[in-house]
């Protein structure tokens, strides 16, 4: 058959299980294997702008899934029971701009989760969600930019950040709206 005929035939297969089961796997999981065998280079050029189109279309296509094993890889993460592999699907999948995964991207930074702390790569991962206008995002970058927050203060943008997440009236959020109005943020 043609080159990597068997390879695409159990790719279908194990996608069609994958999906009926409700599971989430990454793009290069899925897919990686294949487009090797045919010879595609990952790191450069138009094929890396093309695989990292694809991987946000993928995510897009599997997005129920993927917020629940994203969930369930911050829980793990979360206490400390986390398989190796836990922290890198969630910077994978961050890096191919999945907003929540962003968001808990910068958690794993600041926290020092799969990952040494990094301060300033936890506020370059909040500013990417909340450049998407995620909700959860804002308000973390607001809290981040504050004196409550490690990042240097920018109460200027602290409270924009704050107003925008209010304008967006995500329920998820209002919580934490509540609790930083109640602090006279």
């Amino acid at each position: 058959g043609e080159p990597g005929e068997e390879l695409l035939l159990a790719l279908f297969r194990g996608e069609a299980r994958r999906l009926e089961e409700g599971r989430y796997a990454s793009f290069d999981a899925v897919y990686r294997p294949l487009l090797e065998s045919l010879g595609v280079d990952f790191e450069g050029g138009r094929a890396a702008d093309w695989l990292a189109s694809m991987r946000r279309q993928h995510n897009e296509a599997n997005a129920k899934s993927l917020h629940e094993a994203l969930a369930s890889a911050w829980a793990r993460l979360q206490t400390g029971e986390a398989p190796e592999g836990d922290a890198a699907f969630v910077l994978e999948t961050a890096s191919a701009g999945w907003a929540r995964a962003q968001l808990l991207a910068s958690h794993m930074a600041l926290e020092g989760l799969g990952m040494p702390p990094d301060p300033a790569a936890a506020r370059q991962w909040l500013e990417k969600a909340a450049a998407q206008d995620f909700a959860p995002a804002l308000v973390q970058l607001g809290r981040f930019l504050t004196v409550e927050g490690r990042g240097a203060a920018d109460e200027r943008q602290a409270k924009a950040c704050f107003e925008r997440a209010l304008a967006l009236d995500d329920p998820e959020t209002w919580p934490a709206l509540g609790e930083t109005l109640a602090k006279g943020m």
